[in-house]
């Protein structure tokens, strides 16, 4: 380790210990997270990465209880998970468009979906007995949820997205809301399957019509029958030649979307290299959005006359001079394309009324917009939700409280975000909606968050906004962000999924750092699944412990958070660094009273008269006096000492064991008691006895004396006893002898 100063201070580890440390960390999974959920039923994480794989962990003790891969043979990315209504089952969506049930407790299939699209499943939800899912088919498919056997019911819903669906949310089992990275939001009636309205906020922050897709063969939806498979959308089609005239890489973007069916691979392995998903799957969807403004400039005939050249490598030699002269850099132009959405999260429990904002959503540039869903509605709010000013950057997963009081962002950069939208874009009036969606006028509770939270998780300086509002086509937005109650970095790249356990009060991540991470809403780092054990019920006794990983990279701000409002490695370095010029001082000086310098002497005897007179103690004990009172309470024993005072002696603790010690019961007889839990132990020290007082020591010897005496007294008198016996005896026969 380097310690460097000027007028900061740096740490520089060295790389070759760092690439050391870090490649021999243990992870959760092998490959790259898609999603954790906690399983209330069993108090278990379930967690499935992009090997297929997936496991169910305690989330008390951090024990690994069960994994099974969900295909067989080649592996297959997980892309989507969900419990069903019961959290007796877990339901997993595959990137080849299978769907299957499992009992997760012992990695059973217990049912498996019908394959009706082969193509990537983006979200999966379950509402009401009945199983929705969509993603790159562009639509929303039902299942019924039927027993073993029987026949499964689906039906799919008309087609209103042009692009890929990224996410599917539900408000109150009455509404379903779907997102797409051209950035349409539509909201659907559950009960009817019909779109209601739409949103995008590049286009507007009004409340739009929904835009019917066709498709070139019409959908036939039935009962237990496999549709044949849809063709691509004509609306894609027309622009897709056009597309090409803009973007350099667009010769592949239309044919591996198509080929994505075929062979799924393709475009995960793109996708993987990404620290935001959104990022590469938007530049492939923007070259359609500015291909559909160039296509309505053109002429008719005149459309696309340069693309006729089969050789990618003649279309890009002929385009390069053209696109050079008649349009701008690359970096401009994506200023002004629709931001694809990432994520969408209902607050269920506020009214739907026009004045409250009762969805969230996330789109690419990281800001999180506040959308009131009515015939009157609009964007109400909007704020940026990421870590810095990358533009690149954005929020990929979001979760709240029951009560909806708080909001828990996680982002591509790894940051975790605690936010309050306790009043954030909500009506005056206070009116709660239940679980059940039972409207219920209850009174405004303060949040009780704010003192779960310490106040050393505040940012400061977060609240430095220029402009309040925005007004666009007539309407107002609020751009004042909520309160961000805290902030800190839990992984080195994006979080894909982020769980709030109401009833433990904790946060469950997973990331594309192929780790899932336990935290308390203090930031107080639990451990990582995987790597270590621990006890939830004992954290407040363990120190604060930063993982490792993030302790190289973690800002100020972030090993704040997980230190609890110190700063070790800075007091650390403040203490080193005092020392060193405490040393250099006292070498300074003792170099000028070696030269002799007389000016320099005074000076010091100067300051060392101050010194004495300020200090009492000084001019009250010298040097003689504290030796002289030390010497003689050492040589009396005395217990007090007019400088000492009483004297202490520390108290030695038992170190309990960190983590609870491996129990290993192997059960032969089932009669036999099986070990359960195994409680926290230490080893035992000899004890050296005290010494026995003479007195006691003498009374010992007495009695052990008196013991012995007793004992051949007692033999003594058996003998002569017998001896007489035998004598009686001799005499009795003697007598009867001479009698006869």
């Amino acid at each position: 380790m380097l310690i460097c100063t000027t007028f900061s201070i740096g740490i520089f580890y060295g790389e070759v210990d760092f690439m050391e440390t870090f490649s021999s960390e243990v992870t959760s999974h092998d490959q790259p997270l898609c999603t954790a959920l906690y399983n209330r039923n069993f108090k278990q994480v379930v967690s499935g990465c992009h090997r297929g794989m997936v496991r169910v962990w305690d989330i008390m003790t951090g024990q690994k209880m069960m994994q099974f891969m969900t295909s067989e043979g080649k592996h297959t990315e997980i892309t989507a998970m969900a419990f069903d209504g019961p959290e007796r089952r877990l339901i997993t969506a595959l990137k080849d468009g299978k769907i299957k049930f499992w009992n997760f407790n012992n990695g059973a299939c217990l049912l498996e979906m019908p394959h009706l699209d082969k193509t990537e499943i983006s979200g999966i939800l379950y509402i009401n007995l009945k199983i929705y899912v969509t993603g790159w088919s562009k639509r929303v498919t039902w299942y019924l949820d039927v027993k073993e056997n029987e026949v499964i019911e689906y039906k799919h819903w008309k087609s209103y997205h042009s692009e890929d669906i990224l996410s599917i949310a539900k408000y109150n089992s009455q509404l379903l809301a779907t997102a797409s990275c051209d950035g349409d939001v539509v909201i659907w009636n559950t009960d009817s399957g019909k779109p209601l309205c739409r949103f995008n906020a590049s286009q507007s922050p009004l409340t739009l019509t929904p835009n019917r897709v066709f498709t070139e063969s019409q959908e036939d939806p039935g009962r237990g029958n496999i549709p044949k498979k849809p063709s691509v959308s004509v609306k894609l089609s027309s622009c897709a030649e056009s597309g090409k005239k803009r973007w350099a890489d667009s010769r592949t973007s239309l044919s591996a979307r198509l080929s994505t069916a075929e062979n799924p691979s393709v475009f995960g392995q793109c996708r993987n290299l990404a620290p935001a998903p959104s990022v590469i799957r938007q530049s492939r969807e923007k070259q359609l959005d500015q291909a559909k403004g160039q296509q309505a400039t053109q002429p008719p005939g005149g459309e696309n006359t340069d693309l006729e050249s089969d050789s990618p490598k003649d279309q890009d030699a002929a385009e390069t001079s053209k696109q050079e002269q008649n349009y701008p850099h690359w970096q401009e132009e994506l200023k002004g394309l629709p931001a694809a959405v990432e994520k969408i999260l209902f607050l269920e429990t506020r009214e739907q009324t026009p004045d409250s904002a009762i969805l969230l959503t996330s789109s690419a540039g990281g800001h999180i917009c506040a959308w009131s869903v009515s015939s009157e509605g609009g964007m109400l709010g909007k704020f940026r939700a990421v870590h810095g000013e990358d533009v690149n950057a954005v929020v990929g997963s979001m979760a709240t409280d029951p009560e909806d009081f708080i909001l828990l962002t996680g982002d591509s950069l790894g940051y975790i975000k605690i936010w309050d939208i306790e009043n954030y874009c909500k009506s005056k009036e206070v009116k709660k909606v239940s679980r059940a969606g039972k409207t219920e006028t209850s009174r405004r509770n303060e949040n009780m968050f704010r003192d779960l939270i310490p106040k050393y998780c505040r940012v400061p300086g977060s609240k430095n906004q220029s402009l309040e509002t925005e007004v666009l086509d007539g309407w107002s937005t609020t751009l004042i962000p909520p309160d961000l109650l805290s902030s800190w970095r839990a992984h080195l790249k994006n979080i894909s999924h982020i769980v709030y356990v109401e009833k433990l009060r904790l946060i469950v991540t997973s990331s594309y750092d192929c780790n899932v991470k336990l935290w308390m809403l203090s930031g107080r780092h639990i451990g990582t699944f995987g790597q270590s054990l621990w006890n939830v019920g004992l954290q407040n006794q363990r120190p604060a412990e930063v993982p490792s990983e993030i302790r190289r990279v973690g800002s100020t701000q972030t090993l704040k958070v997980l230190n609890e409002g110190r700063f070790p490695r800075w007091e650390c370095t403040r203490s080193i660094m005092q020392t060193l010029s405490h040393q250099r001082r006292q070498h300074s000086m003792q170099a000028n009273l070696l030269q002799g310098k007389p000016d320099l002497i005074s000076d010091v005897n100067l300051s060392f008269q101050k010194m004495i007179h300020k200090e009492k103690q000084l001019t009250r004990y010298m040097d003689e006096q504290i030796e002289a009172e030390w010497l003689q309470w050492e040589e009396k024993g005395k217990q007090k000492s007019e400088i000492l005072g009483s004297s202490y002696k520390q108290k030695v603790r038992r170190h309990l064991s960190e983590f609870l010690p491996d129990v290993k019961a192997c059960v032969t007889n089932k009669e036999q008691a099986r070990v359960y839990h195994c409680i926290q132990y230490a080893d035992l020290q000899d004890i050296t006895p005290p010494p026995v007082p003479e007195m006691l020591v003498e009374m010992h010897q007495f009695q052990g004396n008196f013991r012995r005496k007793s004992r051949s007294g007692k033999k003594l008198s058996a003998s002569i006893s017998h001896k007489l016996s035998l004598k009686i005896n001799q005499q009795s026969k003697l007598s009867s002898r001479t009698k006869d």
